[in-house]
């Protein structure tokens, strides 16, 4: 009897000693698996995005990323009192053609005549995006690739500007497009002075288009 108990106390003894070791060697591969795991994914993972950024580094054109604007515009002294919906589609229509998000937010402000003026000296609040091209170190962040192009501005370019509107075309480069850093005005500047100005004037302005992704290879 008492040599199965001796017996019997060794073979519970062997096994706790075994599950110590399972347990120690267990708890070592917690702690040591994650380093030696994390080393080669991040070695793998981040040059693949250093090269292809959001699946925009590759191609024609400059990595780009738009970029938020929030100007208050205010006119002095125009030809004409424009209506509140007339300075919305004009002015929008002005920066879309130069390269603005299509979601333009105009506020206008004291664009009817009252108390507070003739309604020729209206002010405008407005939020837009323009595209900003990215250094190789940026591009990663890249939303397009750009390319530079110059648009004109002129009466039916685009549509809602009429032969009229010389002096608020003028206005708006000089208090709204100007102050886009991506945007610049080439050739020659406004001239609204004169009857020769009336439906003869145009402005270019060089800005960042973002190239049209390609559907897939033909055939």
């Amino acid at each position: 009897m008492i040599r199965i108990t001796m017996r019997l106390r060794t073979a519970v003894a062997l096994i706790a000693a075994a599950a110590s070791i399972a347990a120690l060697v267990y708890a070592f591969a917690r702690v040591a698996t994650p380093a030696s795991v994390r080393e080669p994914a991040s070695a793998s993972v981040v040059p693949a995005r250093a090269t292809q950024p959001l699946g925009v580094a590759q191609g024609r054109g400059t990595p780009a990323t738009w970029i938020g604007h929030d100007v208050m515009v205010a006119y002095r002294n125009l030809p004409y009192a424009y209506s509140c919906d007339a300075l919305w589609h004009k002015v929008g229509d002005i920066l879309r053609a130069a390269g603005a998000w299509d979601a333009v937010s105009i506020t206008p402000y004291d664009c009817k005549p009252g108390t507070r003026g003739d309604g020729r000296s209206p002010q405008l609040e407005v939020r837009f995006l323009t595209l900003r091209t990215l250094s190789p170190q940026q591009a990663r962040w890249a939303e397009a690739r750009v390319v530079r192009e110059t648009v004109l501005l002129a009466p039916g370019s685009p549509q809602s500007l009429t032969r009229d509107d010389c002096e608020l075309l003028e206005q708006t480069n000089e208090r709204l497009l100007s102050v886009v850093a991506s945007l610049h005005v080439t050739g020659r500047p406004l001239e609204c002075t004169g009857p020769a100005a009336r439906g003869a004037f145009s402005l270019s302005v060089a800005t960042l288009e973002p190239v049209k992704p390609q559907s897939g290879r033909n055939g």
